[in-house]
């Protein structure tokens, strides 16, 4: 059976690349790169020198229970109560508490493989280079399989499940631009539902990168994806006259 150890990684810096590039590209989000700067040591309003070998924490998904708060959660990850703005910027929340069953993630550098751990990880990495071509492929089907059990965990407000497995099926691989489309709508959905605003305005805006003639109305959306997407006030009716749109504004 294989396992994952969970661990950091680390990435040489090229020539261009700013914290928030390499957070976007590694973590998923440009906004980490202030927490991505603050555990190499480094200033986020200062680019990394290219060339630099830098730390890339791991996230550790992690289901909130009754009574966490930002500050608990990082006393008891980070170690200090103080860091509880590490979680709070990473995952872009407004408050210290956090609601039951709300899933957030924890970026951890105190993982680093001993010696045996990084002699194998080599060697496994050249083992697994040939079974890497196809990946995409594996990950397009797996889409195609998943997407109707998606759609049903947002229908019936499954929002955590949702959101699970959404995220799971973008880190497979490369899905082609409809897949994106469709899991990112969900995913936009399920962030509004759990009051994630900062993950669903940036779910809605790879929602319609990946589809652009997409246009959101009052009818099948609802006001909270509105104003999450940042149309608040400049989406109407479809087929409405614009008279009378003038004198519903």
């Amino acid at each position: 059976m294989p396992l994952e150890i969970p661990a950091v990684s680390h990435h040489r810096v090229a020539a261009g690349e700013t914290w928030n590039s390499i957070a976007s590209e590694w973590l998923g989000w440009a906004r980490r790169g202030e927490i991505l700067a603050f555990v190499n040591d480094a200033k986020a309003w200062v680019p990394p020198v290219a060339g630099t070998e830098v730390v890339i924490p791991y996230n550790l998904r992690y289901v909130a229970r009754r009574g966490d708060s930002t500050q608990s959660i990082a006393y008891r990850f980070l170690g200090k109560r103080d860091r509880a703005w590490m979680i709070a910027t990473y995952n872009g929340l407004q408050r210290a508490r956090l609601r039951h069953g709300e899933v957030v993630l924890i970026p951890l550098v105190d993982l680093s493989l001993t010696e045996e751990g990084k002699r194998l990880a080599k060697l496994d990495a050249k083992r697994t280079a040939g079974e890497a071509k196809g990946a995409d492929r594996r990950a397009q089907r797996q889409a195609d399989q998943s997407l109707p059990s998606l759609r049903e965990h947002v229908r019936f407000g499954r929002y955590v499940e949702a959101v699970a497995t959404g995220e799971s099926l973008l880190a497979r691989g490369q899905l082609n631009v409809p897949q994106r489309a469709a899991i990112y709508e969900q995913l936009t959905t399920a962030y509004v539902a759990l009051a994630l605003k900062a993950r669903a305005t940036n779910a809605c805006r790879l929602w319609r990168e990946a589809d652009p003639k997409l246009e959101l109305n009052v009818v099948d959306h609802s006001p909270k994806i509105i104003d999450a997407c940042g149309l608040a006030g400049r989406v109407e009716a479809p087929g409405a006259p614009q008279e009378v749109r003038g004198v519903a504004q």
